[in-house]
């Protein structure tokens, strides 16, 4: 594994993102920690190389069974409804052949925060989604679904 984003990218504003990423490995493997959004209960999403268009991506955080359906939103959901005021969170997602310029993007996610009610009681989320698109990704936008980041660091790895 690499650290492509050497020391990591601080997470602030409506949307971090993570740009340049070289087309050399294999995979991408991620870690988030300690990120706070700035309202109260707000999940982390994100999405692929600033496409935010409508029918792009289709997630799943249930039984992880579907069939036949549509892709339906403008991002994939990482993470469970967050604390604004305390974190103890840890994020971790997976891009499996993500430089790939022949087929749809798989990805995975797994998130633990505090909850938002009762901050000593955890939120976990895992999910698996994709991206309908078969272009290289070259960057990784995350951010809340409203609001902005306080705080959390993302580190990026490639991996061989």
């Amino acid at each position: 594994m690499t650290l492509i984003n050497t020391g990591g990218t601080t997470l602030s504003g409506a949307t971090t993102s993570i740009t340049s990423i070289p087309g050399t490995y294999k995979y991408l493997y991620g870690v988030i920690v300690n990120w706070l959004p700035a309202t109260d209960n707000v999940h982390l999403r994100w999405r692929f190389n600033g496409d935010s268009t409508a029918n792009r991506y289709k997630y799943d955080s249930g039984l992880l069974n579907f069939a036949n359906e549509p892709f339906g939103d403008t991002g994939l959901y990482l993470g469970q409804q967050s604390d604004n005021g305390t974190s103890q969170s840890i994020s971790v997602f997976y891009v499996y052949d993500y430089a790939n310029t022949t087929t749809w993007k798989m990805a995975i996610g797994y998130t633990a925060v505090n909850n938002p009610t009762n901050t000593s009681n955890i939120n976990f989320m895992a999910t698996v989604g994709l991206y309908n698109q078969t272009g290289a990704i070259t960057e990784i936008n995350l951010f809340p679904v409203s609001g902005n980041f306080t705080s959390g660091t993302v580190y990026l790895y490639g991996v061989k």
